[in-house]
């Protein structure tokens, strides 16, 4: 059984945020590890994008799940009619990564029966121990530049077979290389592959703006198209 980076981080962070909730004396200190775990991402930048929405989203549903409440009381109903309003406006705001954990912390209010500052408090700590712990886990991700760098020589060492097999097909025996068009499509898989890995490397660099390996592998892209093109080429020569 494997068990991930981001599995630990989720364990370890979930624990952390019970912990600090539940000595801060929160009530439904819990509910800081449920966060948590909706708040830990695969990289640094998705993990602050997902907290900003789900922050807007939060203030957003409050402001309805008050008003409904105070119009229709402290029932189903009313959390009905909070909802019926508040997931719409998450599409028309795109945090709809913000329903279901602004939905929870609004059923505390239904719970307690009260909208009062005591609870708007409890909930948004609750949503800062939650979501703070997320982002310092998240600080911490292992580097990628090694397999990156894999994808490098794979890169290039696919390239240079399928430079060898046009090389072929220019000979004195004037090699028929089909096989050549199966090494492209390797070499389209790979770089796609490669391209995720440079994207999610990318995103990890919280401080820094090196996108060397994205362009990297961008130009590696134009030159697969120029490969595919010379390939086409090279299957019309008949002498």
């Amino acid at each position: 059984m494997h068990i991930g980076m981001r599995t630990v981080k989720t364990a370890v962070g979930t624990a952390a945020a019970m912990l600090i909730a539940y000595e801060l004396h929160l009530e439904y200190w819990t509910a800081a590890g449920i966060i948590t775990i909706l708040s830990v991402q695969n990289t640094t930048k998705a993990s602050f994008r997902l907290v900003a929405y789900r922050l807007l989203a939060t203030v957003l549903g409050f402001v309805i799940a008050i008003g409904a409440f105070l119009v229709l009381g402290y029932n189903a109903l009313a959390f009905g009619l909070f909802l019926l309003i508040f997931i719409p406006l998450t599409n028309v705001f795109a945090v709809q990564s913000g329903i279901v954990m602004t939905a929870v912390l609004v059923t505390h209010f239904m719970m307690a029966k009260s909208c009062s500052w005591f609870w708007i408090k409890n909930e948004l700590l609750l949503l800062a121990v939650g979501a703070g712990v997320a982002l310092i886990a998240n600080l911490f991700m292992p580097s990628l530049e090694a397999k990156i760098t894999e994808f490098q020589a794979q890169v290039e060492a696919e390239m240079r077979e399928i430079l060898d097999h046009m090389s072929q097909q220019l000979g004195p025996d004037h090699i028929k290389s089909a096989d050549n068009w199966a090494n492209l499509s390797d070499l389209k898989m790979t770089l796609d592959a490669a391209v995720a890995w440079a994207n999610r490397h990318s995103d990890n660099q919280l401080l820094t703006d090196n996108d060397y390996f994205q362009a990297y592998f961008e130009m590696r892209d134009n030159q697969y198209e120029l490969l595919r093109q010379m390939q086409d080429s090279l299957d019309r020569i008949e002498t």
